[in-house]
């Protein structure tokens, strides 16, 4: 596993937008914190009429137009594959979705580290999303990507 993880910052090769939710489909390759060049698709769902967010008395007040799920493939898998495309299907009746290929997947670059340097791909995935505007930002991950996301969330932190 990767040392020191501070001063690591995500960006994007392309401005995501106003700051507003994009109302269409967005796909572009992110930069990573170490240079990896990851291939990142924005949905913006099927609930934009501001539906209560979660489940009924949802406290959050946020609407589903405001929440964007980040979702993170498994090992051999990348945004394409048919198994992540159901999924961001599913997630998309509740929100924007963001989904990326973890370097040497897919038509990202680099190499893979099989869940070790791919948290700078989640996190640049992350920050890509949060500029689209969302109030709230969810990752979701199975097999080596829900690793990827327990060490994004202790790395990272906070809300969101």
């Amino acid at each position: 596993m990767s040392g020191d993880s501070a001063g690591h910052v995500a960006r994007s090769t392309a401005a995501p937008g106003s700051g507003a939710a994009a109302r269409t489909r967005v796909r572009r390759f992110l930069r990573t914190a170490d240079g990896v060049a990851v291939d990142a698709l924005y949905e913006p769902g099927a609930a934009g009429e501001g539906v209560a967010a979660g489940h009924p008395g949802d406290p959050s007040g946020t609407s589903d137009v405001d929440h964007v799920f980040v979702i993170a493939h498994g090992f051999t898998g990348d945004l394409d594959r048919p198994h992540v495309r159901r999924a961001a299907r599913a997630f998309a009746r509740h929100g924007a979705v963001v989904t990326f290929s973890f370097r040497g997947h897919g038509a990202s670059g680099g190499r893979s580290t099989v869940g070790d340097r791919e948290v700078l791909d989640l996190a640049a995935a992350v920050a890509w999303a949060r500029g689209f505007g969302h109030a709230r930002v969810t990752t979701v991950g199975f097999s080596m990507g829900g690793s990827v996301v327990l060490r994004h969330a202790a790395l990272y932190g906070g809300p969101g």
